[in-house]
Protein backbone atom coordinates (compact mmCIF):
# COMPACT_ATOMS: atom_id res chain seq x y z
CA UNK A 1 0.00 0.00 0.00
CA UNK A 2 2.84 2.43 -0.90
CA UNK A 3 0.57 4.44 -3.33
CA UNK A 4 3.38 7.40 -3.54
CA UNK A 5 6.02 4.54 -4.52
CA UNK A 6 3.33 2.55 -7.32
CA UNK A 7 2.29 6.05 -8.93
CA UNK A 8 6.17 6.82 -9.83
CA UNK A 9 7.13 3.28 -10.98
CA UNK A 10 3.60 3.18 -12.94
CA UNK A 11 4.68 6.72 -14.24
CA UNK A 12 7.65 5.04 -15.59
CA UNK A 13 5.75 2.29 -17.03
CA UNK A 14 3.86 4.54 -18.94
CA UNK A 15 6.38 6.43 -20.65
CA UNK A 16 7.81 3.02 -21.58
CA UNK A 17 4.33 1.62 -22.69
CA UNK A 18 2.10 4.47 -23.81
CA UNK A 19 -0.57 2.29 -24.86
CA UNK A 20 -1.02 -0.37 -22.16
CA UNK A 21 -4.22 1.40 -20.75
CA UNK A 22 -4.02 -0.91 -17.37
CA UNK A 23 -1.17 1.01 -16.50
CA UNK A 24 -3.10 4.71 -16.81
CA UNK A 25 -6.14 3.00 -14.34
CA UNK A 26 -3.48 1.69 -12.16
CA UNK A 27 -1.90 4.88 -11.23
CA UNK A 28 -4.75 6.91 -11.40
CA UNK A 29 -6.14 4.73 -8.73
CA UNK A 30 -3.08 4.84 -6.63
CA UNK A 31 -3.21 8.74 -7.19
CA UNK A 32 -6.59 9.02 -5.81
CA UNK A 33 -5.93 7.16 -2.78
CA UNK A 34 -2.87 9.69 -1.79
CA UNK A 35 -5.41 12.33 -2.57
CA UNK A 36 -4.13 13.26 -5.55
CA UNK A 37 -7.51 13.78 -7.49
CA UNK A 38 -6.73 16.66 -10.00
CA UNK A 39 -3.52 14.28 -11.12
CA UNK A 40 -5.71 11.17 -11.19
CA UNK A 41 -8.55 12.89 -13.31
CA UNK A 42 -5.72 14.29 -15.49
CA UNK A 43 -3.60 10.88 -16.27
CA UNK A 44 -7.49 9.42 -17.40
CA UNK A 45 -8.25 12.20 -20.00
CA UNK A 46 -4.72 11.25 -21.11
CA UNK A 47 -5.41 7.70 -21.46
CA UNK A 48 -8.40 8.29 -24.05
CA UNK A 49 -5.87 9.31 -26.31
CA UNK A 50 -4.85 5.38 -25.97
CA UNK A 51 -8.74 4.64 -26.40
CA UNK A 52 -11.09 7.04 -27.50
CA UNK A 53 -14.24 5.31 -27.06
CA UNK A 54 -13.47 3.50 -24.13
CA UNK A 55 -16.27 4.20 -22.04
CA UNK A 56 -15.26 2.83 -18.84
CA UNK A 57 -12.48 6.07 -18.86
CA UNK A 58 -15.38 8.40 -19.13
CA UNK A 59 -17.73 6.79 -16.43
CA UNK A 60 -14.01 6.84 -13.92
CA UNK A 61 -13.32 10.37 -15.27
CA UNK A 62 -17.16 11.35 -14.21
CA UNK A 63 -16.55 9.75 -10.59
CA UNK A 64 -13.63 12.16 -9.76
CA UNK A 65 -15.37 15.07 -11.25
CA UNK A 66 -17.90 14.39 -8.63
CA UNK A 67 -15.22 14.01 -5.69
CA UNK A 68 -14.14 17.12 -6.76
CA UNK A 69 -17.71 18.75 -6.35
CA UNK A 70 -17.99 19.37 -10.27
CA UNK A 71 -20.99 17.61 -11.20
CA UNK A 72 -22.00 19.44 -14.06
CA UNK A 73 -18.60 18.00 -16.09
CA UNK A 74 -18.95 14.70 -14.55
CA UNK A 75 -22.62 14.97 -16.39
CA UNK A 76 -20.78 15.43 -19.68
CA UNK A 77 -18.72 12.50 -19.08
CA UNK A 78 -20.88 10.19 -18.23
CA UNK A 79 -23.56 11.09 -21.01
CA UNK A 80 -20.33 10.22 -22.97
CA UNK A 81 -19.92 7.11 -21.80
CA UNK A 82 -23.69 6.14 -22.45
CA UNK A 83 -23.31 7.34 -26.05
CA UNK A 84 -20.53 4.84 -26.46
CA UNK A 85 -22.15 2.01 -24.81
CA UNK A 86 -25.95 2.47 -24.11
CA UNK A 87 -26.25 -0.67 -21.79
CA UNK A 88 -23.72 1.28 -19.74
CA UNK A 89 -26.31 0.91 -16.54
CA UNK A 90 -23.69 1.72 -13.94
CA UNK A 91 -23.19 5.25 -15.80
CA UNK A 92 -26.61 5.78 -16.30
CA UNK A 93 -27.44 5.10 -12.05
CA UNK A 94 -24.89 7.64 -11.47
CA UNK A 95 -26.04 10.43 -14.22
CA UNK A 96 -29.78 9.82 -12.68
CA UNK A 97 -28.46 10.82 -9.40
CA UNK A 98 -26.46 13.59 -10.17
CA UNK A 99 -29.25 15.01 -12.72
CA UNK A 100 -31.63 14.41 -9.31
CA UNK A 101 -28.58 16.44 -7.18
CA UNK A 102 -28.83 19.45 -9.59
CA UNK A 103 -32.65 19.21 -9.71
CA UNK A 104 -32.91 17.95 -13.13
CA UNK A 105 -36.23 16.13 -12.70
CA UNK A 106 -37.30 15.45 -15.89
CA UNK A 107 -33.31 14.83 -16.87
CA UNK A 108 -33.23 12.30 -14.09
CA UNK A 109 -36.82 10.59 -14.98
CA UNK A 110 -35.79 9.92 -18.70
CA UNK A 111 -32.71 8.17 -17.22
CA UNK A 112 -34.75 5.80 -14.95
CA UNK A 113 -37.67 4.93 -17.07
CA UNK A 114 -34.37 4.26 -19.37
CA UNK A 115 -32.94 1.66 -16.63
CA UNK A 116 -36.34 0.00 -15.58
CA UNK A 117 -37.04 -0.80 -19.39
CA UNK A 118 -33.56 -3.34 -18.72
CA UNK A 119 -32.90 -6.35 -16.65
CA UNK A 120 -30.36 -5.11 -14.85
CA UNK A 121 -32.66 -2.27 -12.85
CA UNK A 122 -31.87 -2.62 -9.22
CA UNK A 123 -33.82 -1.89 -6.08
CA UNK A 124 -32.00 1.49 -6.24
CA UNK A 125 -33.06 2.32 -9.91
CA UNK A 126 -36.88 1.76 -8.98
CA UNK A 127 -36.49 3.72 -5.88
CA UNK A 128 -35.01 6.96 -7.28
CA UNK A 129 -38.02 6.36 -9.92
CA UNK A 130 -40.28 6.29 -7.61
CA UNK A 131 -39.10 9.23 -5.75
CA UNK A 132 -38.90 11.38 -8.33
CA UNK A 133 -42.31 10.45 -9.77
CA UNK A 134 -43.94 11.37 -6.22
CA UNK A 135 -42.08 14.96 -6.61
CA UNK A 136 -43.63 15.32 -9.94
CA UNK A 137 -47.08 14.54 -8.92
CA UNK A 138 -47.45 11.33 -10.45
CA UNK A 139 -48.79 9.26 -7.80
CA UNK A 140 -49.99 6.30 -9.53
CA UNK A 141 -46.70 5.77 -11.73
CA UNK A 142 -45.10 6.47 -7.83
CA UNK A 143 -46.63 3.37 -6.49
CA UNK A 144 -46.31 1.18 -9.47
CA UNK A 145 -42.20 1.79 -8.80
CA UNK A 146 -42.30 1.09 -5.02
CA UNK A 147 -44.24 -1.81 -5.83
CA UNK A 148 -41.01 -3.37 -8.10
CA UNK A 149 -38.89 -1.87 -5.19
CA UNK A 150 -40.58 -4.51 -3.14
CA UNK A 151 -41.06 -7.35 -5.64
CA UNK A 152 -37.36 -7.11 -5.72
CA UNK A 153 -36.57 -6.46 -1.60
CA UNK A 154 -39.94 -7.11 0.73
CA UNK A 155 -38.25 -5.69 3.43
CA UNK A 156 -37.63 -2.22 2.05
CA UNK A 157 -39.89 -0.31 4.62
CA UNK A 158 -39.08 3.35 3.19
CA UNK A 159 -41.11 1.57 0.39
CA UNK A 160 -43.54 0.95 2.45
CA UNK A 161 -44.21 4.18 4.21
CA UNK A 162 -43.84 5.95 1.13
CA UNK A 163 -46.66 3.80 -0.67
CA UNK A 164 -48.65 4.66 2.57
CA UNK A 165 -48.54 8.65 2.10
CA UNK A 166 -49.31 8.10 -1.52
CA UNK A 167 -52.51 6.53 -0.87
CA UNK A 168 -53.18 9.08 1.81
CA UNK A 169 -52.91 11.67 -0.46
CA UNK A 170 -55.27 9.67 -2.91
CA UNK A 171 -57.70 9.47 0.09
CA UNK A 172 -57.25 5.10 -0.17
CA UNK A 173 -56.99 4.99 3.46
CA UNK A 174 -57.00 1.22 4.23
CA UNK A 175 -54.68 0.86 1.52
CA UNK A 176 -52.79 3.61 3.36
CA UNK A 177 -52.64 1.83 6.61
CA UNK A 178 -52.17 -1.70 5.54
CA UNK A 179 -48.73 0.13 3.88
CA UNK A 180 -47.78 2.00 7.28
CA UNK A 181 -48.25 -0.69 9.62
CA UNK A 182 -45.82 -2.55 7.52
CA UNK A 183 -43.51 0.42 7.76
CA UNK A 184 -43.67 0.39 11.27
CA UNK A 185 -41.89 -2.78 11.87
CA UNK A 186 -38.50 -0.78 10.57
CA UNK A 187 -38.18 1.14 14.44
CA UNK A 188 -36.60 4.35 12.24
CA UNK A 189 -40.01 4.87 10.87
CA UNK A 190 -42.63 3.76 13.67
CA UNK A 191 -43.26 7.65 14.54
CA UNK A 192 -43.64 9.16 11.36
CA UNK A 193 -45.35 6.08 10.28
CA UNK A 194 -47.19 6.34 13.27
CA UNK A 195 -48.12 10.16 12.72
CA UNK A 196 -49.35 9.55 9.51
CA UNK A 197 -51.33 6.50 10.81
CA UNK A 198 -53.32 9.34 13.18
CA UNK A 199 -53.64 11.91 10.58
CA UNK A 200 -55.49 9.21 8.67
CA UNK A 201 -57.70 7.58 11.84
CA UNK A 202 -58.77 11.54 12.07
CA UNK A 203 -60.25 11.52 8.61
CA UNK A 204 -61.85 8.31 9.06
CA UNK A 205 -63.17 9.20 12.81
CA UNK A 206 -61.39 6.69 14.34
CA UNK A 207 -60.88 9.28 17.71
CA UNK A 208 -59.15 6.41 20.12
CA UNK A 209 -57.13 5.08 17.73
CA UNK A 210 -55.65 8.57 16.25
CA UNK A 211 -54.69 9.46 19.90
CA UNK A 212 -52.91 6.06 20.53
CA UNK A 213 -51.14 6.80 17.46
CA UNK A 214 -50.16 10.23 18.25
CA UNK A 215 -49.05 9.26 22.18
CA UNK A 216 -46.67 6.35 20.51
CA UNK A 217 -45.58 8.88 17.62
CA UNK A 218 -44.86 11.58 20.72
CA UNK A 219 -43.79 9.30 22.96
CA UNK A 220 -40.80 8.23 20.17
CA UNK A 221 -39.92 11.45 19.23
CA UNK A 222 -40.98 14.86 20.57
CA UNK A 223 -40.94 16.66 17.66
CA UNK A 224 -44.29 15.12 16.79
CA UNK A 225 -45.67 17.64 19.55
CA UNK A 226 -45.22 20.75 17.25
CA UNK A 227 -45.91 19.12 14.36
CA UNK A 228 -49.31 17.84 15.75
CA UNK A 229 -50.21 21.32 17.43
CA UNK A 230 -49.66 22.92 13.98
CA UNK A 231 -52.32 20.25 12.25
CA UNK A 232 -55.81 21.16 12.52
CA UNK A 233 -56.83 17.84 11.60
CA UNK A 234 -55.78 17.30 15.34
CA UNK A 235 -58.08 20.26 16.84
CA UNK A 236 -60.41 17.44 18.47
CA UNK A 237 -57.88 15.26 20.33
CA UNK A 238 -55.59 18.82 20.90
CA UNK A 239 -55.95 18.74 24.96
CA UNK A 240 -54.38 14.96 24.70
CA UNK A 241 -52.10 16.49 22.94
CA UNK A 242 -51.07 19.50 25.31
CA UNK A 243 -50.84 16.97 27.94
CA UNK A 244 -48.77 14.55 26.21
CA UNK A 245 -46.73 17.82 25.38
CA UNK A 246 -46.59 18.67 29.63
CA UNK A 247 -45.83 14.78 30.02
CA UNK A 248 -42.90 14.59 27.27
CA UNK A 249 -41.36 17.57 28.79
CA UNK A 250 -41.50 16.01 32.63
CA UNK A 251 -39.73 13.35 31.31
CA UNK A 252 -37.01 15.29 29.31
CA UNK A 253 -36.20 17.42 32.35
CA UNK A 254 -35.86 13.84 34.17
CA UNK A 255 -34.08 12.14 31.77
CA UNK A 256 -31.60 14.72 29.83
CA UNK A 257 -29.17 14.53 33.22
CA UNK A 258 -25.64 16.06 31.20
CA UNK A 259 -23.36 13.58 31.82
CA UNK A 260 -19.51 15.01 31.39
CA UNK A 261 -17.39 12.39 29.54
CA UNK A 262 -13.81 11.52 31.28
CA UNK A 263 -10.58 13.37 29.45
CA UNK A 264 -8.30 11.38 28.70
CA UNK A 265 -5.21 13.34 28.01
CA UNK A 266 -2.55 13.44 25.13
CA UNK A 267 1.04 11.97 26.31
CA UNK A 268 2.91 11.99 22.84
CA UNK A 269 2.91 11.73 19.68
CA UNK A 270 5.01 9.75 17.43
CA UNK A 271 5.60 9.47 13.46
CA UNK A 272 5.85 6.34 11.19
CA UNK A 273 9.21 7.68 9.68
CA UNK A 274 12.21 9.90 11.24
CA UNK A 275 13.81 10.26 7.75
CA UNK A 276 12.33 10.28 4.27
CA UNK A 277 13.82 11.47 1.11
CA UNK A 278 11.77 12.97 -1.48
CA UNK A 279 12.58 13.76 -5.55
CA UNK A 280 11.71 17.69 -6.28
CA UNK A 281 8.06 18.20 -6.69
CA UNK A 282 6.94 14.59 -5.51
CA UNK A 283 5.09 13.76 -2.15
CA UNK A 284 5.36 11.73 0.57
CA UNK A 285 2.83 11.19 3.48
CA UNK A 286 3.87 11.18 7.20
CA UNK A 287 1.26 9.36 9.60
CA UNK A 288 0.96 10.62 13.28
CA UNK A 289 -0.24 8.35 16.62
CA UNK A 290 -1.01 10.43 19.02
CA UNK A 291 -1.10 8.55 22.27
CA UNK A 292 -3.15 7.01 24.62
CA UNK A 293 -4.74 5.71 21.73
CA UNK A 294 -8.08 7.15 23.18
CA UNK A 295 -6.61 10.12 23.94
CA UNK A 296 -9.91 12.55 23.89
CA UNK A 297 -8.01 15.70 21.79
CA UNK A 298 -6.20 13.71 18.93
CA UNK A 299 -6.09 17.06 16.67
CA UNK A 300 -2.70 17.58 15.37
CA UNK A 301 -0.66 20.66 13.88
CA UNK A 302 2.27 20.20 10.80
CA UNK A 303 4.71 22.35 10.34
CA UNK A 304 7.79 22.58 8.19
CA UNK A 305 11.27 24.07 9.55
CA UNK A 306 11.77 25.63 5.92
CA UNK A 307 8.47 25.61 3.08
CA UNK A 308 11.78 26.59 0.54
CA UNK A 309 12.70 22.91 0.58
CA UNK A 310 9.44 21.24 1.73
CA UNK A 311 5.80 22.00 2.60
CA UNK A 312 3.39 20.00 4.52
CA UNK A 313 -0.33 19.67 4.72
CA UNK A 314 -2.45 19.37 7.41
CA UNK A 315 -2.73 15.90 6.59
CA UNK A 316 0.83 15.05 6.72
CA UNK A 317 1.68 15.10 2.91
CA UNK A 318 5.27 16.59 2.46
CA UNK A 319 5.80 18.15 -1.22
CA UNK A 320 9.67 18.80 -1.86
CA UNK A 321 10.01 22.22 -3.60
CA UNK A 322 13.74 22.36 -3.69
CA UNK A 323 17.24 20.62 -2.85
CA UNK A 324 18.10 20.97 0.60
CA UNK A 325 17.15 19.09 4.36
CA UNK A 326 14.03 20.37 6.67
CA UNK A 327 12.52 19.02 10.05
CA UNK A 328 8.70 18.61 9.62
CA UNK A 329 7.16 19.01 13.09
CA UNK A 330 3.97 17.62 14.02
CA UNK A 331 2.20 18.63 17.52
CA UNK A 332 -0.84 17.87 19.76
CA UNK A 333 -3.59 20.18 20.37
CA UNK A 334 -3.44 18.97 23.79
Amino acid sequence: KNYEFAEELLEKAIKQEKKNIEFYYLRAKALEKIDRVAEAKDVLLNSLTVEPNNAEIYYKIAVLLDKQGNKEAAIVMLNQAVTIDNNFTEAKEMLGILFSDLGYVAEAKVIYEDIAMNNEATVDTFFNLAVIYSAAGEINKAISAYDKVLELDDEMYEAYYSIGRLYYVKEEYELAKENLEKAMLDKNLKAKAEYTLALINMKMGDINDAVANITSAIKQDNNYVLMAKKERLFKPIMAEIYALEDSAFEEEFVEKVEVVPETIAVTGVTLDKETVTIKEGKTATLVATVLPENATNKNVAWTSSDNNIVTVDNSGIVTAVNGGTATITVTTED
